[in-house]
């Protein structure tokens, strides 16, 4: 038999004193078990409040978990089992039913999210793999990040990058462009379609003139042999006349 000796409210939280030890309740387990002082419990009622309280703590924890920004029903899930929640199932099952847990809405809502901070399909699609997503919803999102989105992400990307000059070869720069922009999880085809659109602009942004020649004095100052700075520099896609101008000079 157990006995509720004393009820202590502690912030937001209910401290209980029982005959045989202290426990901390939150109000929805102090309502639902009418719990007040004095009141007795079989072992097995009491057993049943605590498997309650249980639930509802890591409930209120993963309430907590939700209130900073929307996740997967995979992240909840495994939130709870690395804290050795052994009703996961019930609290995620509650969690659906409250429309507090919503994979397909979490796919649409990263979709955005990607839009706007300028990230690719392909970036979507491994952020959305990486929080459990099944495919079903994968693929759903992925026809809505449209080639029209893509097509517009990526000029405001090339705009971005055209308020700086670069002292380098066209071919390089244009290397630069498509490894930075598949980092940001952009398809190849969709880059070079993009930078070949707005070639005429880029190449007004390259100095080649100074580039070769600030790699060239670099080389230089190494004591590396004529043929290995052509060699060297052709690498870097300067073209090739303009190479032997500037070592034969």
């Amino acid at each position: 038999m157990v006995k509720i000796l004393s009820i202590m409210k502690k912030g937001n939280s209910y401290l209980v004193t029982t005959n045989n030890a202290e426990h901390k309740f939150t109000e929805d387990v102090i309502v639902k078990h009418i719990i007040s002082k004095n009141k007795k419990y079989s072992d097995e009622e009491f057993n049943e409040i605590l498997a309650f309280s249980n639930k509802s703590d890591f409930y209120n924890k993963v309430l907590n978990f939700l209130s900073y920004k929307d996740r997967s029903i995979d992240e909840v899930k495994n939130y709870l089992i690395e804290r050795n929640c052994l009703v996961f199932d019930e609290i995620i099952f509650s969690l659906i039913n409250k429309k507090l847990l919503n994979d397909n809405r979490y796919s649409h809502n990263l979709l955005e999210n990607c839009i706007t901070n300028l990230k690719g399909p392909i970036f979507l699609k491994h952020e959305l793999k990486k929080k459990g997503i099944d495919d079903i919803y994968i693929n759903k999102v992925l026809t809505k990040y449209s080639d029209d989105r893509i097509n517009n992400n990526l000029n405001i990307l090339i705009d971005k990058e055209l308020r700086n000059a670069k002292s380098m070869s066209f071919n390089k720069y244009k290397n630069q462009l498509t490894s930075k922009f598949m980092r940001l999880g952009y398809n190849y085809s969709n880059i070079n379609q993009i930078i070949s659109e707005r070639k005429i602009e880029l190449l007004e942004r390259v100095d080649e003139d100074s580039g070769l020649e600030l790699e060239y004095n670099k080389l230089l100052s190494k004591n590396f042999p004529s043929d290995k700075i052509i060699q060297k520099l052709t690498l870097q896609g300067y073209k090739y006349q303009n190479i032997k101008n500037i070592v034969n000079n």
